[in-house]
């Protein structure tokens, strides 16, 4: 697979939801990362929230993933 582009769901157990969690489960990504080629593209979104953001980095890395940020963000005006 040349690139994966995921929203995946993340920070939704604050609602008590209990179908989802903080984090996607780890074997989502280690599933990604293997079956990606060599040198290809990941862009996984996430929440900007920054203990979420950063423990979703940990993850990516904890499973091979080489991080190389290029932050995109998502402004919108509400009311």
């Amino acid at each position: 697979m040349d690139c994966v582009v995921t929203d995946p769901p993340y920070g939704m157990s604050f609602m008590g939801k209990d179908w989802d969690s903080a984090l996607p489960p780890k074997e989502a990504f280690t599933e990604m990362y293997r079956v990606l080629k060599s040198g290809a593209l990941a862009f996984v979104m996430s929440s900007p929230r920054q203990d979420l953001l950063w423990r979703m980095m940990s993850l990516l890395e904890s499973v091979g993933f080489e991080l190389k940020q290029s932050p995109l963000y998502w402004a919108y005006a509400s009311g």
